[in-house]
Order: C-alpha cells, then sequence, then structure tokens
C-alpha cells in the first residue's frame, strides 16, 4: 500500500480488511471446535462488509479508473468465492468436506485479493486525492464502527453458534444497508447516489448477490 494513503482513507481500511481476512483464513484452518466457530463467523462478517465497500463506495470509482474488464473480472472472482463461501455455511465444520473445501476458497480468495490489490487499488491511489479518500473512509467508519477492519465489524444479524446456516446473504445485505443509511444529508457530495448507481451498472453484468 503506497505511504501516501493516509491511515483512515478508504484504500487504507480496505487494505486493513485484507490483512485481517488473511488472519482469519489461518485461523479457520488451524483452529477447531468452538474457536474455529468464532473465526469463520467473524470471516464471513468481515467478507459481507468489504464486499459491501467495495460495491458500492470504491467500485464505481474503479470502472472510471480501471479499464472495464478488468473491474469484471474483479467481480467474477467475488462471485466465485461467495459460492463457495455459502456452500461451506451449509457443512459441519468439523468435517473433511468442510476442510477440503475451505481450502479451495482460501486458494481462490488469496488470489483476488492479490489482483484486487494490484490492479484495482493502484490505479485509485493516483486517481483519488488523499482528501477524497480520507472522505470515503470516514463514510465507511460511520457505517461499521471506528474500526471497518477489527474483529467485529459492526453488525445485529445474530450468527447461529454451532448449526450450519447460510447467512452470508442476510450479512452482505445488512452492509448494504448500512451504508445506505451512512450517507450525507442535504448538501453533500452525493458520491453515494453515484456509487449506488455504478452498482448497480455492475450488478446487471452478473447476478446481484444481495438478492440471493
Amino acid at each position: 500500500m503506497n505511504s501516501t494513503v493516509g491511515v483512515g482513507s478508504v484504500l487504507s481500511i480496505l487494505h486493513d480488511q485484507h490483512m485481517r481476512t488473511r488472519e482469519l483464513l489461518h485461523h479457520v484452518a488451524d483452529s477447531s471446535g468452538p474457536e474455529r466457530r468464532r473465526a469463520f463467523d467473524a470471516l464471513r462478517r468481515l467478507l459481507a462488509v468489504h464486499e459491501a465497500a467495495e460495491d458500492f463506495v470504491l467500485r464505481p470509482a474503479a470502472r472510471m479508473a480501471v479499464p472495464r474488464p478488468i473491474v469484471l473480472a474483479r467481480i467474477g472472482e467475488e462471485r466465485q468465492a461467495t459460492d463457495t463461501l455459502e456452500r461451506l455455511e451449509l457443512l459441519d465444520l468439523a468435517s473433511r468436506a468442510f476442510r477440503e473445501g475451505f481450502l479451495a476458497f482460501t486458494v481462490t480468495l488469496l488470489s483476488h485479493m492479490w489482483h484486487e490489490e494490484t490492479h484495482e487499488w493502484l490505479p485509485l491511489e493516483t486517481s483519488w486525492s488523499e482528501e477524497q479518500q480520507l472522505t470515503l473512509g470516514a463514510r465507511l467508519r460511520r457505517a461499521f464502527g471506528r474500526d471497518p477492519a477489527g474483529a467485529g465489524p459492526a453488525g445485529e444479524i445474530e450468527l447461529t453458534g454451532f448449526r450450519p446456516s447460510p447467512v452470508f446473504g442476510a450479512l452482505f445485505q445488512e452492509a448494504v444497508d448500512r451504508l445506505a443509511e451512512s450517507r450525507p444529508g442535504n448538501g453533500a457530495s452525493g458520491y453515494f447516489e453515484i456509487a449506488t448507481a455504478g452498482a448497480r451498472v455492475c450488478a446487471r453484468t452478473l447476478p446481484d448477490r444481495a438478492a440471493r
């Protein structure tokens, strides 16, 4: 991450979320029992927050600064990872099927994050001013708390303990709703409205994950 990007900027927050995601991937793989469940729950909540932030704040700007095929490739990778995650949610976390599936999910997600950081975020560092990045970072903190990359981003949906359940779609929708509620009032830049329109354009290309 470029050292000129200020702490609290949108790219800094997203980068921190990637770092936290890598930690949680290792934690899920290396733990067992209740500890694995807690790590997996934290991972899927963080991924929901991260994807919503990208789709409704970051990605519309990326579509203007980064070639469209690159943006759509990242969205396609996210769809693949989301489909895998939703299948993992239905499995017993102690099962061999979960362990093998989670390994494949980890490989896919790590590759996707590298492509994002290299092909999407680096161009945005030069196309956005630091002030713009800090403004959008503040939007994420209003929506998800002072530490959107922390172990437990703000959220009210109760995860279901030890019973497998497909809740990622609901977590994503909650994150989208929080972003909508965080948009500025009258006289503000209106960037969220632009971002939302841009995200809808992307959503027409691939199935809308929030509606699933």
